[in-house]
């Protein structure tokens, strides 16, 4: 099975090494960023490339698998070194990147590990200008991602190498389709099993299937549909259910990887006069300025948190109101 061993803690940081200013390095932890304080008006805050250093060890039973390093997110442009040797290249704040490093990192000694992370303006990169602050920083999690020969791809722009998309919901069936990317690192063919579980908010079991696969030397695409008959639908706040979905790859019985993902069953629609339709009633849609500086804070909110909300946003003098 694959493992994710979290880095956040313990970073050396040195501020603005392209600048001729002296910055003492500090250590820090994850997540951070050097516009906290500068940061707060929104247009006038400290943008230069910085670096974060620190160091880890490989437990040696983890020899002859695939280490990956995985950060969700640092602004705006990262580049990654590992034990000296330039990995790989981010450009764009806001996403989830990784690189595999397996080829680099040593077994029997510390590895260092280098983020250098540059927050100025580039012209080829969005959001050129806003109403909120660039941080620059590693504002998200870092980790040491360990996985076997035969895993879901980990290096398709970040994502988990599953797929959900809703093909046709209704009040009486939801079909769904799985697109999976698998990955087998070794040079010789793999006879699998996929197997997918879907169970309801409440644990219960609503769908199980397997399927056999023989997966190649390199990237296997596989597509699985499955339908849920009486679904439960995620209706915003009104009533948020979430199908859980686990895709399992199996060798011999043994689980080598598996992927979770959350699922809301819903659908929708536009009227030009009646404005926005979720799951065949009228639902209006209220938001406010929430970045990422907010995380886990994207979700819908209710008629008095927005009120609240922008009340606050007015009140600091964010926003006024003509």
């Amino acid at each position: 099975m694959a493992k994710r061993i979290n880095l956040n803690e313990a970073w050396t940081f040195e501020k603005g090494i392209n600048d001729k200013q002296t910055f003492h390095p500090i250590t820090v932890d994850l997540p951070h960023t050097w516009n906290a304080i500068d940061g707060a008006n929104g247009f006038d805050f400290y943008r230069a490339k910085s670096r974060y250093q620190r160091t880890f060890m490989l437990a040696e039973q983890d020899q002859g698998r695939r280490i990956y390093i995985e950060c969700e997110g640092a602004n705006s442009v990262t580049e990654v070194f590992v034990n000296g040797m330039n990995v790989g290249k981010h450009e764009g704040g806001y996403s989830t990147f990784r690189f595999d490093v397996t080829d680099v990192v040593s077994f029997t000694e510390e590895n260092t590990l280098i983020f250098e992370v540059d927050n100025r303006h580039r012209e080829d990169i969005y959001p050129l200008m806003a109403d909120f602050t660039f941080y620059g920083g590693v504002y998200r999690d870092v980790n040491l991602v360990v996985a076997d020969a035969l895993h879901f791809d980990l290096l398709d722009h970040g994502s988990s190498g599953v797929y959900l998309f809703q093909e046709d919901v209704t009040d009486e069936s939801a079909t769904v389709r799985i697109d999976m990317r698998l990955v087998n690192e070794s040079e010789e063919t793999s006879e699998a099993r996929l197997w997918i579980d879907v169970t309801d908010q409440a644990g219960q079991s609503v769908y199980r299937r397997g399927k056999e696969v023989t997966l190649t030397s390199g990237v296997t695409t596989e597509t699985i549909k499955l339908t849920i008959d009486d679904p439960m639908l995620w209706h915003g706040v009104k009533d948020p259910h979430l199908y859980s979905i686990s895709v399992r790859v199996e060798t011999f019985n043994d689980t080598v990887d598996e992927v979770v993902l959350p699922l809301g069953l819903r659908y929708y629609h536009v009227d030009p006069e009646k404005g926005f339709f979720l799951n065949g009633e009228p639902y209006p849609l209220r938001g406010v300025s929430r970045h990422q500086d907010r995380k886990d804070m994207g979700w819908a909110i209710t008629e008095a948190e927005h009120d609240e909300d922008m009340a606050s946003f007015v009140k600091s003098g964010r926003i006024r109101f003509a």
